[in-house]
């Protein structure tokens, strides 16, 4: 279980000074190991209906701090470039903080990858 991989969970914020103008980055907030999950149908056509996408559905031990307002950064070594694991950013559309069928709190995190409009990490 959370063998997926590592995730980052970061914070959309002002990083500017203040008075100056707003600049949104991103600000570290915790890591986690993951689990990866499959994305049923259901969940997969009720995405479609509302205009969106699923790339991704992971568990993660649950943290009821982590939400749709949050940035994930996944490191599972998907992606190398010049030999270094570099880390792909999703946008998560959906936090579910359950219990699972073991009995224990997980937070299940849908996400959307984000291609363009990358944000820049504080």
């Amino acid at each position: 279980m959370f063998d997926g991989g590592l995730v980052k969970i970061y914070k959309i914020g002002n990083v500017s000074n203040p008075g100056d103008t707003p600049v949104e980055a991103l600000t570290f907030y915790q890591s986690f190991y993951f689990e990866e999950k499959t994305i049923g149908m259901t969940r997969a056509y009720a995405a479609m209906q509302a205009d969106s996408k699923i790339d991704r559905l992971i568990s993660i031990w649950q943290d009821r701090s982590v939400t749709d307002q949050c940035v994930c950064v996944i490191f599972d070594g998907s992606k190398i470039e010049d030999n270094v694991e570099v880390g792909i950013q999703y946008r998560i559309t959906q936090a579910q903080h359950k219990t699972n069928n073991d009995g224990l709190r997980i937070s299940d995190l849908t996400l959307e990858r984000l291609d363009g409009g990358l944000y820049d990490i504080s």
